[in-house]
């Protein structure tokens, strides 16, 4: 009696236990080496300024303080940015979502002339990096509006970050 030549294939193939614990710990290795930075950031926070600059460093804080905090508080009106946080991240959040539902909206129902040419720009413009259209974009709102005024940080980077992202 013969084995069907199809049926090795329909059985799951398993690892081998070591290599399991193997990517398990580089995948843990990886991990915390991608959090390290933020928890120094965090606990270098906490330290006094002796602390901060002694060689060999201090890794946790002997006595923690949130000095460093007071003065931010002191200088920066956190709320303010917060709020200015919030309102430009809701305006450039709705544009984008209008502009791509009718974007979408326009290359699903409606047939029209370049309709391939243009959907396949589109396409292109979405493997190109943020940092690629950050000159164009920054000549675009300095020639259109003052850069101080909050529409400079939100208003042409709704329609064209829909375009590319």
């Amino acid at each position: 009696m013969s084995v069907a030549a199809g049926s090795s294939s329909t059985l799951p193939r398993r690892r081998p236990a070591g290599r399991k614990a193997l990517l398990a710990t580089l995948m843990l290795l990886v991990a915390v080496a991608s959090a390290f930075p933020l928890l120094w950031m965090v606990l270098s926070s906490l330290k006094t300024t002796a602390e901060t600059m002694q060689v060999p460093p201090v890794w946790i804080p002997r006595t923690p303080t949130l000095e460093a905090y007071e003065k931010v508080a002191g200088v920066v009106n956190v709320g303010r940015s917060m709020w200015n946080s919030l309102v430009i991240a809701s305006i450039t959040t709705a544009g984008i979502l209008v502009t791509s539902m009718m974007a979408g909206y326009a290359f699903a129902k409606y047939s029209f002339p370049g309709r391939t040419l243009l959907f396949s720009t589109l396409l292109a413009t979405m493997f190109l990096p943020p940092i690629v259209t950050l000159i164009p974009l920054y000549r675009m709102v300095a020639r259109s509006v003052s850069m101080q005024a909050w529409p400079a940080s939100s208003s042409p980077i709704s329609p064209m970050r829909s375009v590319s992202s």
